[in-house]
């Protein structure tokens, strides 16, 4: 793979580079190399496929050497699995994790080019969509940290680019998002979803949809060394909130709570913790993560002064004084904080924050300078966001 395959790959990219459409990319070596990510393809005489019934050997010539010495080498009474494949030896799962270890790694390392074209073909290589979702995580991930800032952003260009069939909707792939904690392609799927709506949906199912897609958000687990890549979910339900067809009423604010209290819930007290828990699904913010402790409470100020820009439009006073009261209580303790020998280093996330009542200060903006002061080592953060600086002025010769 590493000597013959992949130099294909990228010989085959660069003569067809600006030339990346269905017919010259299905049998191009990149999908055949995208292929290796999938064992089932290659290995199907001893794969046994789950399903709801019993599982059952397929019969099917071996392509692929396998990587025994001899027949007798094959232990047939251990099963091991990965993904929605179930392997009836061991060495095949070891064989199976590194080709897909393979694949994944130049997924990593692609340029935007060829990131680009592994979203849009790698559903042509690979059908298992436990497989598939981290071939397009990684690919997607590339696509952002290579990319440049812009607005649109890059993921909102990517996401009205890429047209996915149906069974890979949302609704279908995110049991696999969840499982595996892949949250940054949870947000490009959100975004897809959401162009969707904006070309085909009333305002009554748009907001039954914008609702359930935050309610979601607040139940995705990361994984637990990554847990800042919970921000662009968060800042997408800022973005839906925003919207002008969000109305507040008590439906909404009922199923958007669960956001609310995992925004907060790294300074809940006990009881108020289990009152939440006991009410709604949320995944809790360490308090000890002192990164996501601080981008949490200051998400949740945003969110506040979001609802109350919303409420403003629909309703009278009394229906937006409780986020009014939240968004002071939650601002007045963060300001506080500042002191405290944990935040020294945080000084620009502070600067930022003390423009929250500044109504120049635009949602983007926030967003923006929230994650160039606290992610800097994730720049694909900065390119799901839509917003470019004003340009400073110079003098005039």
């Amino acid at each position: 793979l590493n000597a013959v395959v992949m130099p294909l790959v990228h010989s085959h990219e660069q003569c067809i580079e600006g030339e990346e459409t269905q017919s010259n990319m299905r049998n191009s070596p990149l999908v055949y190399f995208l292929r290796f990510a999938s064992v089932k393809r290659f290995l199907p005489s001893y794969v046994s496929i789950t399903t709801e019934k019993a599982p059952s050997i397929i019969p099917a010539p071996i392509i692929l050497p396998l990587p025994f010495a001899n027949s007798n080498d094959t232990p047939l009474n251990k099963v091991s699995t990965r993904g929605e494949i179930t392997f009836v030896a061991p060495e095949l799962a070891d064989f199976f994790d590194k080709t897909y270890g393979l694949v994944r790694r130049f997924c990593t390392a692609s340029a935007v080019p060829l990131a680009l074209r592994i979203l849009q073909f790698a559903p042509q290589a690979i059908q298992d969509p436990s497989i598939l979702v981290g071939i397009l995580n990684d690919a997607l991930i590339s696509f952002l940290n290579n990319s440049a800032p812009s607005s649109p952003s890059p993921l909102l260009k990517l996401a009205k680019l890429l047209k996915y069939p149906r069974e890979l909707s949302l609704n279908a792939l995110f049991p696999y998002l969840r499982k595996l904690h892949l949250p940054i392609l949870f947000r490009l799927f959100l975004e897809m979803e959401r162009l969707s709506l904006d070309q085909s949906s009333g305002s009554d199912e748009w907001m039954n949809a914008s609702t359930s897609f935050i309610q979601r958000v607040a139940n995705f687990p990361p994984e637990p060394n990554r847990t800042f890549d919970l921000v662009p979910l968060w800042f997408f339900c800022l973005d839906v909130v925003a919207d002008e067809r969000w109305v507040n009423t008590d439906a909404s604010r009922g199923r958007t709570q669960s956001l609310k209290f995992q925004l907060r819930s790294s300074t809940m007290g006990f009881a108020r913790r289990k009152f939440a828990q006991a009410q709604h699904e949320y995944v809790e913010i360490d308090e000890d993560d002192v990164v996501m402790n601080l981008l949490s409470r200051a998400v949740f100020v945003l969110y506040c002064r979001t609802l109350i820009n919303a409420g403003l439009k629909s309703f009278n006073e009394s229906n937006y004084i409780a986020p009014q009261e939240e968004m002071d209580e939650v601002y007045t303790a963060l300001v506080n904080s500042r002191g405290e020998p944990q935040h020294a280093r945080f000084s620009d996330f502070f600067e930022v924050l003390s423009h929250v009542h500044d109504d120049t200060w635009a949602l983007a903006r926030f967003q923006c300078e929230l994650v160039e002061a606290m992610t800097p080592f994730a720049p694909y953060l900065r390119q799901m966001i839509s917003y470019l600086p004003a340009p400073e002025r110079g003098d005039d010769d």
